[in-house]
């Protein structure tokens, strides 16, 4: 959950926000993509992330998905989102994504995901990534239950090669319990190459694995 990083942190890690370097502008068509609480379809997002004076970090995010769920059920929904992060250096960040979701199940559900980074060398860095911590407050804005999610991943970073590996735990408030890997590969005049392994509970026999390339 530190990857992927720049402009793609508006979803996954938003104080990584704060370290971004410049304007970050990034355009996403995918054809299946998961999240931490909805598992959904065909999509498009348009993400953008800009580092300030004083470590501050702004960013915003519109996503559009349709098509249908992992379990077959129908997914049209939009969500917009607006990010704020700060670092007073190179080694400790914070930010919060404030998002709100249109139409499908989740339709007027307002969620709030914090996030804490740390970077002790500059080959080592901890994330913590708190998703929806409204809903088992019950300020969604929305009558249906929507449970937190807290992410703990370490990332080894290998220098300026842009080589990150990192594994990471997920325990959410209606008990699930996940964990995931990841790798990811910055390819001179591509971009950015991810791969990853993620089950989202370990108490199913069985459950859900994806891989995402």
């Amino acid at each position: 959950w530190t990857a992927p990083r720049r402009a793609l942190s508006v979803g996954t890690h938003p104080a990584a926000m704060a370290w971004t370097d410049g304007v970050r502008v990034r355009f996403l068509h995918v054809g299946n993509l998961g999240g931490a609480n909805l598992d959904v379809g065909r999509g498009n997002g348009l993400y953008a992330v800009g580092g300030l004076p004083y470590g501050i970090g702004l960013g915003f995010s519109a996503e559009r998905v349709e098509g249908v769920t992992l379990t077959g059920d129908e997914a049209d929904f939009g969500r917009l989102a607006i990010v704020l992060a700060w670092a007073p250096g190179r080694t400790f960040a914070i930010g919060g994504t404030l998002h709100y979701v249109a139409g499908g199940s989740f339709g007027g559900v307002t969620g709030l995901n914090l996030s804490v980074g740390m970077r002790p060398s500059r080959f080592l860095e901890f994330s913590l990534v708190a998703h929806d911590v409204l809903g088992p407050l019950g300020l969604t804005t929305s009558t249906r239950d929507v449970p937190a999610t807290f992410h703990l991943a370490a990332a080894l970073i290998a220098g300026d090669t842009g080589v990150r590996v990192e594994a990471g735990v997920a325990r959410s408030t209606d008990n699930r319990l996940g964990v995931r890997g990841a790798v990811l590969a910055r390819v001179p005049r591509f971009g950015d190459l991810v791969a990853q392994v993620e089950v989202d509970d370990l108490r199913e026999t069985g459950g859900r694995t994806r891989d995402v390339r």
